[in-house]
């Protein structure tokens, strides 16, 4: 079965109104910490969330991930593809973000099929908005821009990056890469767990 996934960016319009779809059930997403950052001393954060704002103290052996803006070009067979979005009226979700996850760091697909690290992170967890989540993911079995060929749950898709600014590269990094106004997210080992008990951070930096 041959699904086609065209990745229409927030704001963009076409045409003609597409048929009217059929309700978009999301994958499962695990609840992630998600925090700002106000300040950096060290491996002590200053950030805010729901709970106010405090500081929090790093494990020097903290795995850091950050997301960092890619292009087409840098997509290679093998590697994961993460679509983040919110639900749309029209087009049942609007693109946010599309995340690269590298074959060399390790993901494998959740019962939903997301490609997840390790430490369950799938590189959507940072956003700035709640409501966003995985909407479509995949293996990369061929590229040629703008598009993109997956693999889909035993199925073929197609995603079309109509605006370069959305993809984004999931790169190891190092607490050196955290500074204010960064946007960071993290698992917890469990529900209710503080984010300095996490085995791994994704930053998400500054004005992305």
């Amino acid at each position: 079965m041959a699904l086609t996934a065209l990745v229409w960016p927030a704001g963009c319009t076409r045409e003609r109104r597409p048929p009217a779809p059929g309700a978009f059930v999301p994958p499962t997403t695990p609840v992630a910490l998600r925090l700002d950052v106000q300040q950096v001393r060290g491996t002590v954060l200053t950030v805010t969330g729901e709970g106010g704002t405090r500081e929090i103290t790093l494990a020097p052996h903290l795995a850091v991930y950050v997301l960092r803006p890619a292009r087409p070009a840098e997509v290679q067979p093998g590697d994961w593809i993460v679509a983040t979005g919110v639900p749309n009226e029209v087009l049942n979700f609007a693109i946010r973000r599309i995340t690269v996850i590298p074959a060399a760091l390790g993901a494998q697909p959740d019962a939903d099929g997301v490609p997840r690290l390790p430490s369950g992170l799938a590189g959507s967890e940072a956003g700035r908005d709640p409501r966003e989540r995985p909407v479509l993911a995949g293996r990369v079995t061929a590229v040629a821009e703008p598009r993109i060929s997956l693999e889909v749950q035993g199925r073929t898709a197609t995603l079309e990056v109509t605006d370069p600014a959305l993809l984004y590269r999931l790169a190891r990094g190092t607490l050196a890469d955290i500074g204010a106004g960064d946007r960071i997210a993290a698992i917890p080992p469990q529900s209710g767990a503080p984010l300095e008990e996490t085995t791994a951070l994704l930053v998400l930096p500054a004005g992305r």
